[in-house]
């Protein structure tokens, strides 16, 4: 499945924008899983897949939050710093959950399947982590202080780790 999505250059006039951005990409799913016929809706495929999704994205999301934090802490832009860290982030998502995607199958546990990739999301994101940890700086350490008390690299990695352990560990609802 090849994917396309087009960026437009607005200039204020609708009728006037331009294409500025393609991006393609392709992601390998066997049949079997996407067109899954499970009796129980919650337990097709498709279903499962999306609410993995949105949880990697929910995680995202946290790293991104650890990432406006560390910006915060260095005095840098916190929009251009956590971009910047979340993209690498999700590059480095990209082919392992390209490749958890490309070996489901009809047949699998799909609670084991999604489990693995739980483990991986998990691995992925503390690696991120400990990527920005081996770059720590004296002010990274000694932190600033916030209308919420003392921020620093360890208080906001934990929160990090605290929100990801949440989110991973959430029941299915």
């Amino acid at each position: 499945m090849n994917l396309v999505s087009v960026a437009l250059i607005s200039d204020g006039n609708a009728t006037s924008q331009s294409p500025a951005v393609e991006v393609a990409d392709d992601l390998r799913l066997q049949a079997a899983v996407l067109l899954d016929t499970d009796p129980t809706f919650q337990r097709r495929w498709p279903v499962r897949i999306e609410d993995t999704i949105q949880l990697t994205q929910a995680i995202g999301t946290d790293y991104y939050h650890f990432a406006t934090d560390v910006a915060q802490i260095r005095n840098l832009d916190k929009r251009l710093f956590a971009s910047g860290l979340s993209a690498k982030f999700y590059e480095r998502l990209n082919a392992p959950f390209k490749a958890w995607l490309a070996g489901l199958s009809g047949d699998d546990d799909r609670d084991q399947k999604i489990t693995d990739w739980k483990q991986t999301l998990q691995t992925l994101v503390y690696r991120s982590l400990d990527d920005v940890l081996q770059n720590t700086t004296p002010r990274d350490v000694t932190g600033i202080e916030t209308d919420h008390g003392l921020l620093n690299i360890f208080t906001a990695s934990n929160r990090l780790r605290i929100n990801v352990s949440q989110h991973l560990d959430a029941p299915k609802g």
